[in-house]
């Protein structure tokens, strides 16, 4: 059988004799990238039919309101996540974005910026590419094994592509990212990035029509049935 601390090492980026393994990193197929910046001005905000309470905690146009969702998170590092053959969703140092004009420059940055650390366009802050953490889906760690041995049936594969998006749940804003799982699984699941350094799973759901979807969700607003509204994911099984 397999041993279970090799297992768990590799996983990790090392060989059974405890070196570095060269590329630890699998194989990156149908998933495209999400890069998560600062929160910025959604479209959904210029429309009439959102609540006032959810418009004016995200964003207030007076720069002395620093209560707002975008406001306290206005300095957030960027990541960039991503699904991989290897089993996993991994997250990526993007750097240092700003919505702000750059007053390093002699002209206005009407989309914002990345932050220069310097006095030149050399010194802008794009990122490390340092990887921050990755994680594993419920249904697919009994799988891990698969890809250890070699095996070339029922691997742990996250091949599909992940979507960001900021919702309003639970009286609060959060950042989200969901993603499916390609050929690995017939599961979705949602992580709570708000804090890209620390992720938290809120849920996972599966059902079989879901099983190879290379679906990326999309995410929004609609109306419930009180009148009211709520986020919901959209997807193409």
């Amino acid at each position: 059988g397999i041993n279970r601390e090799n297992l768990i090492n590799w996983i990790l980026g090392f060989k059974e004799d405890g070196t570095e393994r060269t590329w630890p990193l699998g194989p990156i197929d149908h998933s495209a990238a999400a890069v998560m910046t600062p929160p910025g001005i959604p479209a959904w905000y210029y429309s009439e039919t959102v609540p006032e309470e959810m418009r004016n905690s995200f964003y207030d146009p007076d720069p002395t309101n620093t209560s707002t969702f975008a406001a306290t998170h206005k300095n957030r590092k960027v990541a960039v996540f991503v699904g991989s053959l290897d089993g996993m969703l991994h997250a990526f140092d993007g750097g240092t974005f700003n919505w702000e004009d750059n007053p390093k420059t002699d002209h206005k940055e009407e989309r914002g910026h990345f932050v220069w650390s310097g006095d030149t366009s050399t010194t802008a802050q794009y990122g490390t590419g340092r990887e921050l953490w990755a994680y594993i889906p419920g249904n697919l760690v009994s799988k891990m094994r698969n890809n250890y041995s070699g095996e070339d049936f029922s691997k742990a594969l996250v091949d599909a592509s992940p979507a960001i998006c900021d919702v309003y749940i639970d009286g609060s804003w959060r950042t989200v990212l969901i993603f499916a799982q390609g050929g690995g699984g017939h599961m979705i699941t949602c992580l709570d990035v708000t804090d890209p350094e620390t992720p938290v799973l809120r849920w996972e759901f599966g059902d079989p029509g879901l099983f190879r979807s290379q679906s990326s969700t999309a995410i929004g607003m609609v109306k419930d049935s009180g009148g009211g509204v709520k986020w919901v994911s959209f997807w193409v099984s």
